[in-house]
């Protein structure tokens, strides 16, 4: 696995004006500059070893192991010592796996511990992750009195949100259970699992987990209700889930529900999402104000059916099975559901497929109320929130959750091993997510899946992409608007919103005031047949002289910048090992500058022929990104 590292960036003068030519005869841009020019030493991201500057870049490694992934961002001002994280929950236990004693009890732990549940990892810029849950990487310690007693196996799908009023952290996640139809708790040594799985079938016994914490990172206490059923000519005493549909309203068959998702709108207001294992549906249902642990029954309304566009459903009881559905569409089953609200709209998302398969990806609808009605989003408008199908960076792009820090909004979400290997073995992934209106539609946009350096999260960093502020303009070329709006387009939708040439071009970026920078990425194509090799230069007007410069100069430049090898294959024959909308990075001394120019002769495309065995000059940047400081 590659070191990822923070390195020092040794930045050495180099006095002499540069000139020269392009390749095959073209005139380089720098031959054009006026006055003293500054060749710089600059770093390209990576060193020789994998290592990049964790303090400019994030990455998307696999450093956090787990499916399902749950995510908050916990800021300084609630917690001092414990803020400044982005803590993210996967599913999964340690039970009966390893670390037992000969006498089936966990090492280090009494014998009232049954399982160790649902693993935390934290990081400062969703990049590096660390294991820090209280109890051996874990937040919950599953005790047979509050934990067993009503559970049959380790959570999943966990989620944590944040009660202001109680200054508590509340994780709710689906657990199976026990509970038999009859109320009563089915023992383990009542049956053997094969018949287990005949008689009593999962989807009869999906219950709503909750359990709290004073910390993000646990231990966090599993809740229930106590309650009293009859068991022969006996009262027994017992725990039971807090959530029970079937025995609240006295249902016929268990309403198993899965994929537990809590949302908090502006007003304070605490609902859950889930999907029901009984119809394949996504529910929606308003907690109450006052506990955290009661629905309010009468809320519970179908939201997407699998299948079709838009539902229409009773309240509450009646939305079991009281359900109207319209406008037919071919899909997937669909789970995973989480709601984020932007700008007065209500956007549910959800995972659609198998999540064993290449294909599982994140899709959305729209509403405006936490509620309902939603309608899905159209295909051509942009349906996908997040895929890796089409990529050769990441699959199975799913089971997601969006966390806001503050300052900016993320997707993370879980992917397989590789583009080869799929399967339960997932890593936890993060890429940052943009509101946008296509078609007159506003819709979520994530510039991923990538696979290669992105500019940190902006409170991580003391530099962040300013490129937003300037002025852009081009000597030829179309779509100058598309450089600095923060989007990188990985979809058909969004495909267009590229910025194209056929011919050398150098693109310009003018600030209204001098801006300090050190790095500059320029994002290359999804498709390796409309992608540069490298860029000729890019020159830097400098609006005055660096401490660390002995005189002062009129333009600073970096001059061929390289497209990294570790993006594609150098031979040319492999096409799987594009990254897709990968950038070039140039790293360097900070420097105070006016604009920047970045010039891409003809020549230096990436594939020198089409499919069709014409030259190539097709070329399509999908963004520049600026990490400096105003």
């Amino acid at each position: 696995m590659k070191k990822f590292i923070f390195f020092v960036l040794a930045c050495l003068l180099s006095l002499t004006c540069f000139t020269g030519c392009g390749d095959k005869g073209e005139t380089n841009v720098v031959d054009n500059l006026k006055g003293d020019v500054l060749n710089l030493d600059y770093s390209t991201g990576f060193d020789a070893y994998g290592n990049y500057n964790s303090k400019l870049y994030a990455y998307n490694q696999m450093d956090a192991i787990g499916g399902d992934p749950g995510a908050i961002y916990v800021p300084k001002e609630r917690d001092v010592e414990n803020g400044g994280y982005y803590y993210v929950y996967v599913t999964g236990g340690l039970k009966n796996l390893f670390g037992w004693d000969s006498d089936n009890n966990l090492y280090g732990y009494d014998k009232d511990v049954e399982t160790l549940a649902i693993k935390c990892y934290r990081s400062k810029d969703l990049s590096t992750w660390s294991l820090c849950g209280s109890e051996r990487g874990y937040t919950i310690i599953g005790r047979k009195g509050d934990w067993e007693e009503w559970t049959l196996r380790v959570p999943c799908a966990p989620e944590v949100v944040y009660n202001a009023n109680e200054n508590k952290y509340y994780m709710y996640y689906n657990m199976i259970s026990r509970l038999r139809d009859n109320g009563e708790l089915k023992r383990e040594e009542d049956e053997t699992p094969e018949a287990d799985k005949v008689s009593y079938p999962r989807n009869k016994r999906n219950y709503v987990g909750i359990a709290t914490s004073d910390t993000p990172f646990g231990p966090f206490t599993p809740l229930s209700r106590t309650e009293t059923v009859t068991v022969g000519s006996s009262s027994v005493h017992q725990s039971v889930p807090c959530i029970n549909f079937k025995e609240h309203w006295g249902l016929p068959e268990h309403f198993a529900v899965e994929d537990i998702s809590p949302f908090i709108d502006d007003d304070g207001s605490l609902y859950l999402y889930m999907k029901s294992i009984y119809n394949g549906c996504i529910y929606g249902m308003k907690m109450s104000d006052d506990d955290w642990t009661v629905p309010e029954w009468d809320t519970l309304t179908c939201l997407l059916k699998r299948g079709y566009s838009t539902v229409s459903s009773g309240k509450g009881k009646s939305a079991v099975d009281d359900i109207e559905y319209t406008g037919a569409i071919a899909e997937q089953l669909i789970e995973g559901p989480n709601m984020l609200k932007h700008n007065g709209e209500y956007f549910l998302t959800f995972s659609m497929g198998d999540y064993l398969a290449q294909g599982y990806a994140v899709y959305q609808s729209k509403g405006t109320s936490p509620l309902g009605q939603f309608r899905r989003v159209g295909d051509d408008t942009g349906a996908i929130v997040i895929s890796g199908i089409n990529t050769n960076n990441f699959k199975g792009t799913g089971h997601h959750c969006f966390v806001y820090d503050g300052k900016e909004y993320f997707n993370v979400y879980h992917a397989h091993q590789n583009i080869e290997v799929f399967g339960w073995d997932r890593y936890i992934h993060a890429d940052r997510i943009t509101f946008r209106e296509i078609d007159r539609e506003t819709i979520i946009v994530t510039n991923g899946p990538s696979r290669s350096l992105q500019w940190l999260p902006e409170q991580a960093s003391e530099y962040t992409n300013i490129a937003g502020i300037a002025k852009v303009s081009s000597n030829g070329g179309k779509g100058t608007e598309y450089i600095n709006d923060g989007m990188i387009p990985y979809y058909d939708y969004n495909s267009e919103c590229v910025f194209s040439a056929d011919d050398a071009i150098t693109i310009t970026l003018t600030f209204d005031s001098p801006v300090s920078i050190v790095s500059v990425m320029v994002f290359n194509s999804f498709s390796e047949l409309s992608a540069f090799s490298k860029i000729q230069a890019i020159a830097f007007e400098l609006a005055e002289k660096a401490d660390w410069m002995t005189k002062q100069y009129s333009y600073a430049v970096v001059t061929d910048l390289k497209f990294p090898t570790i993006y594609y294959d150098e031979e040319g024959i492999d096409g799987s090992m594009y990254k897709n909308c990968a950038p070039a990075v140039a790293e360097f001394n900070e420097i105070k500058v006016k604009s920047i120019s970045v010039t891409i002769t003809k020549n230096d495309r990436l594939k020198e022929y089409d499919k069709k065995g014409n030259v190539n000059t097709s070329l399509n940047l999908t963004e520049i990104a600026v990490l400096g400081r105003i």
